[in-house]
């Protein structure tokens, strides 16, 4: 069985970091701050939430994955299927109006509020490599991938893959800025190892149950 503190608490630390990197909260936060955290953050209940649902889909247990989804678009308003990866230091805000159906999430994703990542017809899910950004209200849509350090504009909506360090937006999505060098993500807490390149590259990603 895969451990709680392997799939739930190693990474959902590393989220908390990700919120004290964005001036939420100061760092080295103790057990008090963090659930005062919980308590305000909408956002950082529904990553919770749904890391131990995917900790109880990667070890079947019958019937949890599926309350735990429930609960989720219940209280917070966002629908995210349990068997997602997600990896550690994930970022998301807001949480209402929000589907995420994404074969697999990366290392330091930032997903804002309103979003639909999920099948166009059928054809797969979206992969959101490592460092991404998709911004509030924008559809991604189908078996395309946003490569490390993308960014998906505010509304816009993305049926092809994005390339890595490239800003799209619109209807249907465009590049408005070109690749630069490869993207650096830290993470505190993580590896140096796991601090750059894409999502497959990473055996760090692999460790905290990102395929």
């Amino acid at each position: 069985m895969d451990s709680m503190r392997h799939l739930v608490v190693r990474p959902f630390l590393a989220d908390v970091e990700a919120w004290s990197a964005r001036g939420w909260c100061p760092p080295g936060l103790g057990s008090t701050a963090i659930a005062r955290l919980l308590l305000r953050h909408a956002g950082l209940r529904a990553t919770l939430v749904h890391r131990v649902a995917h900790w109880a889909a990667v070890n079947r247990i019958p019937g949890l994955p599926m309350l735990l989804q429930a609960a989720n678009l219940a209280l917070h308003g966002i629908e995210m299927s349990p068997s997602i990866p997600v990896g550690p230091g994930f970022y998301m805000p807001h949480t209402a109006g929000s589907v995420i159906h994404a074969e697999a999430v990366g290392i330091g994703v930032e997903v804002q509020g309103g979003v639909t990542i999920g099948q166009r017809a059928g054809d797969g899910f979206p992969v959101l490599e490592d460092g991404c950004m998709v911004g509030a209200g924008a559809r991604v849509l189908g078996a395309i991938r946003v490569g490390a350090g993308g960014r998906v504009g505010a509304g816009a909506v993305v049926l092809r893959d994005v390339p890595p360090d490239t800003t799209v937006v619109g209807v249907p999505a465009r590049v408005v800025t070109a690749p630069s060098p490869s993207v650096s993500i830290s993470v505190p807490g993580m590896p140096a190892a796991a601090r750059s390149g894409g999502l497959q590259a990473e055996a760090t990603a692999a460790d905290f149950g990102v395929a």
